[in-house]
């Protein structure tokens, strides 16, 4: 008898369990589906989730300049899908780093984290998301860090007018590289930036933005850049982009410049 009401206690868990899970799926596809908001071209995370049941892929390529070396980037990849109403999780690859000037080249590390929506803006209080993440080293030997990477970013956004918003991140971030001795240290770093973005119309965008990277343990100054650039909507789950930028701190590079492409599933 004790054995029978247990499993009539499962079923009708079981089956409350479903029918919660399919309104949750029902419910997700019904949501009115926002503008497709990325985190690219520029260096500033956005405080936007991927809407519930959809599955957005951000990738792009960078050629920078720095001390007349080249370097490539190819196909830096962001996947990105909505897991609640405020939160996504998300995978990134570097893809291929190819030194022009050497012809060498290499597959370079992945990352995993996630984005938490905690905080709608209110007044002069902005929008906030909390981003934290780590790498694992999946790069190719010399293109690798070779260790497990943490960083920890909040994001902040605020509306300034409808066709104007100003977005900002600051964030702790620790990175492992090879030292002149050959041995593997890891040094912590602040990134920050602050971005401004404008629509020029319905389907244009563009954006103006200062970052850079503060060294808390690793010798030499601060690579600090500015960069702009231009969003163009194909369609309502199509977007690409066109950047440009040049550094203005010694350890940043020279100049770069980059073009990428988004797209929302379904």
């Amino acid at each position: 008898m004790t054995i029978f009401r247990a499993r009539k206690t499962v079923s009708k868990i079981t089956y409350l369990s479903m029918c919660l899970l399919i309104s949750g799926v029902t419910f997700s596809f019904s949501e009115e589906t926002p503008p497709l908001s990325t985190d690219r071209p520029d260096q500033t995370e956005s405080t936007s989730i991927t809407m519930r049941g959809c599955y957005q892929v951000e990738t792009g390529a960078v050629r920078a300049v720095n001390d007349d070396a080249t370097t490539i980037f190819l196909p830096g990849t962001l996947f990105r899908t909505g897991l609640f109403r405020n939160m996504e999780l998300r995978f990134g690859i570097d893809g291929w780093l190819m030194d022009r000037d050497s012809d060498e080249n290499g597959f370079g590390d992945s990352r995993l984290s996630a984005k938490i929506r905690f905080k709608q803006e209110s007044g002069l209080i902005p929008e906030m998301a909390l981003i934290p993440s780590i790498s694992f080293p999946t790069g190719e030997k010399g293109y690798s860090s070779e260790r497990y990477d943490p960083e920890l970013r909040m994001a902040f956004a605020h509306s300034i007018k409808d066709n104007l918003s100003l977005g900002y991140n600051v964030a702790v971030s620790w990175s492992s590289a090879a030292s002149e001795s050959g041995e593997i240290a890891t040094l912590a770093s602040f990134p920050w930036s602050v971005s401004l973005g404008q629509g020029i119309s319905d389907r244009i965008g563009s954006f103006t933005e200062l970052y850079g990277e503060i060294p808390i343990n690793s010798p030499g100054g601060p690579a600090n850049s500015f960069d702009c650039g231009f969003t163009f909507h194909v369609s309502d789950n199509c977007q690409l982009d066109l950047e440009g930028g040049v550094g203005i701190s010694e350890a940043a590079d020279d100049w770069f410049t980059g073009a990428g492409v988004s797209y929302r599933i379904p």
